[in-house]
């Protein structure tokens, strides 16, 4: 799934809502954010950690929510950062 962004480039937070549930409303049993669109390295840690939180609470248990973790290179943070959001999405 594309990460909704406003203008000035923050997340468009009422819009991860909308696009997971049109999402599963189109049969998907499974969903990846944050990654399949190249859009991972110009997010922080905290707006990743938003869109995964968002995005879990939207799908509210009706389907798998799959966040990519990858960290080389994303606001010059390196993969050290991965684990810990893995664990964060985990927690979600």
């Amino acid at each position: 799934m594309p990460t909704p962004m406003l203008r000035d480039e923050s997340l468009d937070v009422k819009n991860i809502g909308v696009q997971v549930n049109c999402c599963m409303e189109n049969g998907l049993d499974g969903i990846l954010i944050g990654g399949n669109s190249g859009e991972f390295p110009s997010m922080s840690l905290e707006e990743r950690k938003l869109l995964f939180k968002t995005a879990v609470d939207a799908a509210d248990g009706r389907c798998k929510i799959v966040g990519c973790c990858g960290g080389e290179g994303f606001m010059g943070v390196g993969a050290a950062v991965a684990p810990a959001l893995c664990r964060k999405l985990y927690d979600y």
